[in-house]
């Protein structure tokens, strides 16, 4: 009964194994899609009722493999709860103790370009207009987090795993608070800004994104009257927040 058991649980795993990869950029739903969108623009260009009428008919199923993506993911989430493989485990929950925070508890407006903790800055009063832009992006600090979480454990992080990791980063990360119109052009992690490759190479180096990022909003800071040592504090206080926030993932509790 045990064998037959652990036989189903394999099968389960390994059909999930594989489905991963078909979920993944360059596997095959993707790259089904990837051939659906390369016929659709080939087609755009007759603009004939016919070609118009295939179009849509691709459209239909660009949304079914979607679809298909997305029942995917939940089958994989399933297997992994069946298996206990998507729970936190109690060495990842170690690292994520972080006591002391760094925070300040004042509930006084934000002012302008204010550097802080992401989540104290979110919730205090006067921010209308600002928006809080985390330095480094949350993407990279949480990459930089997980490789060094994994090469601890010697395993890679589970889903819930990651996700918890990213609520202590999305909550502590260092932020600047800036205009929304300031935010929107300037930041060079904003939307689609912050593609996969920045991704990576900030999390490489964090204190060379963090200066990269301070960089991005340097000549508007001098253009409204901040002077190069006031700029300079806030790239001091946003790689302070950094360390702070490494010291407490990094330490065994």
């Amino acid at each position: 009964m045990a064998d037959n058991l652990n036989d189903i649980l394999r099968k389960l795993k390994d059909q999930a194994s594989n489905l991963k990869k078909y979920k993944e950029k360059s596997g095959g739903m993707k790259g089904v899609i990837g051939a659906i969108e390369k016929a659709q623009r080939r087609l755009y260009e007759y603009q004939t009722p016919e070609t118009c009428d295939v179009v849509s008919q691709l459209d239909a199923a660009k949304k079914d493999v979607n679809n298909a993506i997305d029942a995917a993911g939940n089958y994989i989430d399933i297997v992994a709860e069946i298996l206990g493989e998507n729970t936190i485990s109690e060495e990842v929950l170690a690292f994520l103790r972080v006591e002391n925070r760094l925070t300040d508890l004042n509930m006084a407006e934000v002012s302008l370009f204010e550097v802080g903790e992401y989540s104290a800055l979110k919730s205090r009063p006067g921010r209308d207009g600002m928006e809080m832009d985390h330095i480094p992006s949350k993407a990279a600090l949480c990459e930089a987090i997980y490789r060094y979480i994994e090469e601890s454990i010697k395993r890679e992080l589970n889903k819930k795993e990651k996700e918890a990791v990213l609520q202590v980063v999305g909550k502590l990360g260092g932020a600047i608070a800036v205009p929304k119109e300031m935010h929107d052009k300037l930041s060079r992690t904003i939307g689609g800004r912050n593609t996969k490759t920045r991704i990576h190479r900030d999390s490489l180096d964090i204190i060379r994104a963090i200066k990269a990022d301070v960089d991005a909003y340097t000549p508007e800071l001098r253009r409204r009257g901040y002077s190069d040592n006031d700029i300079e504090m806030r790239y001091n206080d946003l790689v302070k927040r950094y360390k702070y926030v490494m010291e407490q993932i990094c330490r065994q509790k």
